[in-house]
């Protein structure tokens, strides 16, 4: 039997064992260690997941509140459109009825000039009955 270096090593069969035995539970070891890695990873993923998931709700509320806003403030200018509009409307009629009042006067005035500068209205304008 050889004493020297890995020759014993490789024939000896209590090394063998020992060898065998020391690689499965460094093995098991590195198990054990990648398994918990793997559940702190899915954990990570789970924490992950529902970050995105509640982001992606928040996002879509805000969406939505916008929308309803918008919406609102669409709502609510089409209305003062509406007033305003309806404003104009009665301006407008105001003014032509204004308008339409001037003419009449104007029209009045101006035969009221005419019968004025008429002989016949200074001679009455002269006269005097008692």
């Amino acid at each position: 039997m050889e004493t020297t270096g890995k020759c014993f090593k490789i024939h000896n069969p209590i090394y063998k064992n020992v060898c065998c035995v020391m690689l499965s539970v460094l093995l098991c070891l590195q198990l054990k260690e990648v398994e918990e890695e793997i559940l702190l990873k899915n954990g990570e993923i789970r924490v992950l997941r529902d970050s995105l998931k509640t982001a992606q709700q928040e996002k879509e509320a805000q969406r939505q509140n916008q929308a309803l806003v918008e919406t609102q403030r669409l709502r609510e200018q089409s209305e003062k459109e509406k007033e305003l509009s309806r404003k104009v409307q009665s301006l407008q009629s105001e003014l032509q009825f204004k308008e339409a009042e001037i003419n009449e006067m104007k029209s009045k005035l101006h035969s009221s000039d005419k019968k004025n500068s008429s002989p016949l209205a200074r001679n009455r304008s002269h006269v005097h009955i008692t």
